[in-house]
C-alpha cells in the first residue's frame, strides 16, 4: 500500500513539474535554457560572462538544450509512470497504459501552452515529448525482461 502511495505523489509531483515549466512565459523559458548552457560553459571553459563568445555558444545551443529538457522530461515521466502502473501488477498492458498516458500528457501539456504568453501549443514538440516516453518505456521494459531472464537462468 505504502509503495502505491509513494509512486502516485512521485506521479502527480512530476506531472506538477512538468506543468509548472509550461506555465512560464516564453522568455522565463528561454531564460532558463540560457542560464545552464552559460553555467556549463563557464565550469567547463575559462570563457566569463562579459565574453562576446559566451553568447554566440548560448544562440547556437539554446534551442538543442530545450528540446533535450522535453524529451528527457517525458522520458522519466514514462519511468514514473510505468512504475505506478507496475504496483497495481498489471502485466503486458503496463506499456500501453503508461504510453497512452504519457501522450495524453504531452498533449494537455501543449494545448495549456496555447494559453501562456510567449508560448504556443506545437505538435512538434508533442511528437517529441512522446518519442521521449516511448524510448524511456521501452527502454525500461527491455530492462525488466532481460534481468527476468537473467534471474531464470541463475
Amino acid at each position: 500500500m505504502i509503495k502505491k502511495f509513494c509512486s502516485f505523489c512521485l506521479l502527480l509531483i512530476w506531472l506538477g513539474l512538468i506543468f509548472g515549466f509550461s506555465q512560464e512565459n516564453g522568455s522565463e523559458s528561454s531564460g532558463m535554457s540560457e542560464k545552464l548552457i552559460k553555467g556549463v560553459v563557464m565550469i567547463f571553459t575559462d570563457i566569463d560572462s562579459d565574453n562576446e563568445k559566451l553568447g554566440e555558444i548560448v544562440n547556437k545551443y539554446s534551442f538543442p538544450v530545450r528540446k533535450a529538457a522535453h524529451f528527457t522530461e517525458y522520458f522519466i515521466l514514462s519511468i514514473i509512470t510505468l512504475n505506478f502502473f507496475a504496483c497495481f501488477e498489471i502485466n503486458y498492458r503496463i506499456l500501453i497504459y503508461s504510453a497512452l498516458f504519457c501522450i495524453l500528457v504531452a498533449v494537455c501539456d501543449e494545448f495549456f501552452q496555447t494559453f501562456i504568453p510567449g508560448r504556443d501549443g506545437n505538435i512538434k514538440d508533442v511528437l517529441l515529448d512522446s518519442s521521449g516516453a516511448l524510448i524511456g518505456s521501452y527502454l525500461v521494459s527491455r530492462f525488466y525482461l532481460f534481468r527476468g531472464k537473467n534471474e531464470i537462468n541463475s
